[in-house]
C-alpha cells in the first residue's frame, strides 16, 4: 500500500467536497438573487409610491399598533438593503458579462 498516495488522495477528496460546497452554497445564494426579484420591486414600490410614508405618519400618530412588527418603517432599514440588493445584483451581472467575454 502506498500511504503517501493514500494520504494526498484523501486530502485532495476533502479539498474537493469544500470547493463543491462553496460552489452550491454560491449557486444557491445566485438563485436567491433572482428569486427575490419581484419582492425588491415590491418594496421599491412601497417606499418610492408613498405608501412607505402614508405608514410612517400613521404610526407616528400611534395608528399603528405598538405590538405590531414596524421594523420596516425605519427608513434607514429600507434604503440599506435596496442599495444593497443593488450593489450585489450589479455584481452578479458584471461577473457575468465578464464570463461571456471570456475575461474570467
Amino acid at each position: 500500500m502506498n500511504e503517501k498516495s493514500t494520504e494526498r488522495v484523501k486530502k485532495m477528496d476533502k479539498l474537493y467536497d469544500r470547493i463543491q460546497n462553496a460552489i452550491d452554497a454560491l449557486t444557491d445564494a445566485i438563485d436567491g438573487m433572482y428569486d427575490i426579484v419581484d419582492d425588491v420591486v415590491l418594496l421599491e414600490d412601497y417606499y418610492e409610491n408613498g405608501s412607505w410614508l402614508e405608514d410612517f405618519e400613521a404610526d407616528e400618530r400611534g395608528e399603528i399598533p405598538e405590538d405590531a412588527s414596524r421594523g420596516i418603517l425605519n427608513e434607514d432599514l429600507i434604503y440599506d438593503i435596496l442599495h444593497e440588493y443593488d450593489k450585489k445584483l450589479d455584481f452578479l451581472v458584471k461577473y457575468e458579462e465578464e464570463q461571456k467575454k471570456g475575461e474570467l
